[in-house]
């Protein structure tokens, strides 16, 4: 499958991407063999939530810098730091519905195709570095 690159590619991808998780969702559920063995779902949510909550981390930090210097009685060009403020709330909000809502959907759809000890791993996985990563962005950014 051919993908579109550049910004409206990336819109696409953030769009349909809860439709092409749901399709493999079906495609396994549909197939008796694979359903029965499948822990891609799993291993899918755990890589993810992993993956969501460090970028959670470091959007923290670097609005934490960006504050920082904005605050800072020699800020050079601070237009460009709100512009880097902003980024990082824009990344932070995407990878917060993108990262872990789509890790969530995954660990509950493992669920729905079997009861293998892989999905509740990813659940675990998945409580665990939504807690931490909300916790730390908090410190974080309570340090200003």
């Amino acid at each position: 499958m051919a993908r579109k690159y550049g910004l409206f590619g990336l819109i696409g991808d953030f769009i349909f991407f809860w439709v092409r998780a749901f399709t493999k969702y079906q495609r396994i559920k549909e197939n008796e063999e694979k359903r029965a063995t499948s822990v891609k779902l799993g291993v899918r949510s755990i890589v993810q939530s992993i993956i969501a909550a460090a970028a959670l981390v470091l959007c923290a930090f670097g609005m934490k810098l960006c504050l920082n210097n904005l605050s800072s009685s020699t800020a050079t060009l601070p237009v460009f730091t709100v512009i880097g403020l902003v980024l990082f709330i824009g990344i932070a909000i995407v990878s917060l519905i993108q990262g872990m809502l789509g890790a969530m959907m995954y660990w509950i759809y493992q669920l729905k195709l079997n009861k293998k000890p892989i999905g509740y791993a990813a659940m675990a996985v998945w409580i665990v570095c939504l807690i931490a990563a909300i916790a730390v962005s908090i410190l974080i950014l309570a340090s200003i």
